[in-house]
């Protein structure tokens, strides 16, 4: 069992995209590799807001949607972003699947 400090999102890229989702994000940020590569990363896409409060109406933030990472040779996360309505969103990531950390607030 191994026990890690955690990983740290410090940007992405772009910082914003189309609601019908598909974008190809680039997470930066530290610790990503303390596993090596891993088949089970993640990306998920959390605490949605929209830019209009009335907008909030028949909406609902949920609990986020997780999509696959993968990594890239300079240390990135690379993820598709999921389709959302317009607003922002805070981008978190997890290397076992299941304990995301980072937070990276208003995508």
């Amino acid at each position: 069992y191994i026990y890690y400090s955690g990983v740290a999102v410090s940007a992405v890229h772009p910082s914003r995209g189309a609601p019908k989702g598909g974008i190809e994000l680039r997470v930066l940020g530290a610790n990503f590799g303390v596993f090596g590569v891993t088949a089970e990363a993640a990306c998920r896409f959390h605490r949605w807001r929209p830019l209009v409060p009335v907008a909030l109406h028949g909406a609902r933030g949920g609990s986020g949607s997780v999509v696959v990472a993968a990594f890239k040779a300079d240390g990135a996360l690379v993820c598709r972003t999921p389709p959302l309505p317009a607003g922002t969103v805070e981008v978190e990531v997890s290397l076992n699947g299941h304990d995301f950390q980072g937070g990276w607030p208003s995508l």
